[in-house]
């Protein structure tokens, strides 16, 4: 059920037929609010909050007569459905008859469902049960968070793209049968390929044997009758829209069938061919909308899960690479007890390399963006790739001139150059070519219905190309999915293409696929292309490893909830020549301050802990009694993570984790020193 009640515009200039509506409205399942205007122009002010109607709500459903007075209903449709501010609201036309000329010019308008009048319950309630489960989902969501979870670039549908659409036809009556094949061979918009059987045994063969794009049955046959033939079909085929044939007689039957999941229902009496054309290419369009939404949301909570485990991984990494430090800087080792401590380190680091890319799927990671240019990054990069696919492999630039300057993270990008070249050298096991390529390409809106994400708009496009094995149908919908990998256990962690594309996202871009069996397969990450050019380079000077500044005795407070992690800390500043006060929760923090509030020089401390109080509360009520105390804050989990729109977390004042003990010594120092200057 919504999370509050829907807000409906009725534009109605009958007041029978408002009346009518308002009765429908108040019977409705749907909670809602209604408010009326009676001819188009009050519709527009309405909806665009002008006039009188300036504290006017946003509605999330418009019902809406085609005949008014003062501006067309045809016209206001067209207005809304072409303006980038309303064009998601969902509009049931209502119409005075069923003639297919009207309910097509709605339709042409991008109109979402209609009525015909006079109104009735049972229309109504069909109406808004075809719309309610995408539609009033997504206007009364709560507000998403600015990073919602990566999805794959699906290939979009038939319907999407206008071309063939593949339907299995379940009839057993040969005229019933002849008027929708013959209708829909000249139906306009989308050309059908009708597959017909008449039992629904023939069906599941059917079924089994390929894949179609919408399953239109009728619900009396030989071998099943009734909604049983419905349940069977819909078993048979979960993920394909089906649409049901009744009897003018049977009207309710068809919408119990809505009701169990099917898309919608024809009655057979008022059949014809653009209805019935219509219908199809409409119930697919609805189950690619409502798959795509629930796609949406089950790739959010593997984000949030993402999320959780790097923020959890990030403390054990802490604990096992500051020790690894820590026994390597106050002992003698054998080489083989020094190849076995590497070994750890190396193992350390390679968890922390996958808790990022983690982090960069669920689009967590903190970004430092800077304008560059596209051409010189590879430029740079191209030793380190040149190094990970291989001998065996060529690799070649294509690099454009006169390419426009990005504004992102050079090393995030450098990230999702690597992770798609390592995809191309592993589709070339007995090796081959990769090609590095850059363009500005301009995207029209109409390329943008291709894949989720895409903008119309000036862009610089990276692509990396390779003449491998290609992707197979079936995989490529899940190629971005994190940890879904098609490699033997151990040789793939799943999680390289879906932190790209976590990254493009989080950059506002998006990534596209081609790919054929046997031909290979290109990568395209778009990023906006900025009017300036980019910055020229300048060579970065070589800076010497910088030399921990030992502690004078200061008195550090660390506030850390991890067991493991708090001896380490306490032994990583007191090597440094600090005294250390150790608290695990917020409250022990306090405790430490008002005993030793004159001594404590500076707060070190986790942000997210239990018990109620967070680093920042600490931080807080300390800074309440002393404002200049130095605070420096720490968190598995990145900055954007646990930020939540507060501007007090800088580069500066928070490290991530995992750190290591020089780091640790490098930031409370210069803390310590910023603040006596």
């Amino acid at each position: 059920m919504p999370s509050r009640p829907v807000e409906i515009l009725l534009v109605e200039d009958s007041e029978t037929d408002r009346l009518i509506a308002v009765e429908l409205l108040a019977g409705a399942r749907v909670p809602n609010v209604l408010h009326t205007v009676t001819d188009g122009l009050a519709a527009l002010a309405f909806v665009r909050q002008q006039g009188g109607y300036a504290d006017a709500p946003r509605p999330d459903l418009i019902l809406l007569d085609l005949n008014l007075p003062k501006r067309d209903g045809r016209e206001v449709l067209h207005d809304l459905k072409t303006d980038d501010r309303f064009k998601h609201i969902p509009i049931i036309v209502l119409t005075t008859s069923r003639a297919d000329e009207d309910v097509l010019q709605a339709y042409g308008r991008h109109a979402n469902a209609y009525i015909a009048k006079p109104l009735s319950v049972d229309q109504f309630e069909l109406a808004v049960r075809c719309l309610e489960q995408f539609w009033f989902t997504v206007a009364l969501l709560p507000p998403a968070p600015p990073a919602p979870s990566a999805r794959p670039a699906t290939p979009p549908t038939a319907a999407q793209l206008g071309q063939n659409l593949r339907v299995l036809l379940i009839e057993d009556s040969p005229t019933d049968a002849l008027v929708i094949e013959d209708g829909l061979a000249v139906a306009s918009g989308n050309s059908f390929t009708v597959t017909r059987v008449t039992r629904v045994s023939e069906a599941m063969e059917q079924l089994g044997r390929g894949r179609f794009d919408v399953v239109l049955t009728d619900l009396s046959l030989p071998d099943s009758q009734g909604l049983e033939t419905f349940r069977r079909v819909a078993a048979a085929a979960p993920e394909t829209p089906v649409i049901v044939l009744t009897s003018a007689t049977d009207d309710a039957q068809g919408m119990e069938a809505v009701q169990l999941g099917a898309e919608d229902y024809l009655l057979k009496t008022e059949v014809s061919a653009r209805s019935t054309a219509r219908a199809l290419r409409h119930a697919v369009e609805r189950r690619q909308l409502t798959t795509e939404l629930h796609d949406v949301k089950r790739m959010e909570l593997v984000g949030q899960l993402a999320g959780g485990i790097a923020h959890d991984f990030n403390n054990l990494l802490t604990v096992v690479s500051g020790n690894c430090e820590l026994i390597r800087s106050n002992a003698q080792f054998s080489p083989g007890d020094l190849s076995l401590l590497k070994d750890v380190e190396d193992a350390a680091k390679h968890a922390a390399h996958l808790t990022r890319q983690m982090l960069a799927f669920s689009r967590r990671q903190v970004m430092q963006s800077r304008k560059l240019d596209g051409n010189e990054l590879i430029a740079n990069c191209q030793r380190m790739l040149r190094r990970a696919v291989g001998e065996n492999i060529r690799l070649s630039l294509q690099l454009a001139a006169d390419l426009p300057a990005v504004l992102a993270d050079v090393g995030m990008v450098e990230q999702v150059l690597m992770n798609l070249a390592l995809n191309a050298r592993d589709a070339l096991p007995g090796g081959g070519d990769i090609r590095l390529q850059t363009a500005v390409v301009n995207v029209a809106e109409v390329d943008t219905r291709r894949v989720r994400g895409a903008r119309a708009g000036r862009f610089v496009r990276f692509s990396v190309a390779d003449n491998g094995t290609g992707i197979p149908p079936e995989v490529l919908p899940r190629i971005f999915e994190p940890f879904f990998t098609t490699k033997d256990i151990g040789k793939g962690s799943g999680l390289g293409l879906a932190s790209a594309l976590g990254i493009a996202q989080q950059h506002g871009g998006w990534i596209e696929v081609d790919s054929m069996v046997g031909h290979g397969s290109t990568f395209h990450l778009y990023l906006a292309a900025l009017a300036e050019p980019a910055p020229a380079a300048s060579p970065a000077p070589a800076l010497a490893a910088p030399t921990p500044l030992p502690g004078r005795g200061e008195v550090i407070l660390i506030v850390e909830d991890e067991a493991a992690l708090r001896p380490l800390l306490r032994m990583m500043l007191q090597r440094s020549g600090y005294h250390v006060l150790e608290a695990s929760n917020g409250p022990e923090a306090l405790a430490h301050w008002r005993e030793r509030k004159a001594e404590i020089r500076l707060l070190f401390t986790d942000m997210v802990m239990p018990g109620g109080m967070s680093g920042r509360d600490v931080a807080r009520a300390l800074q309440a009694e002393r404002p200049s105390l130095p605070i420096l804050y720490t968190s598995g989990y990145s900055r954007e993570t646990i930020v939540h729109g507060n501007e007090f977390l800088t580069v500066s004042n928070f490290m991530p984790k995992p750190y290591s003990p020089r780091e640790v010594a490098q930031r409370i120092r210069a803390a310590l020193d910023a603040e006596t200057r």
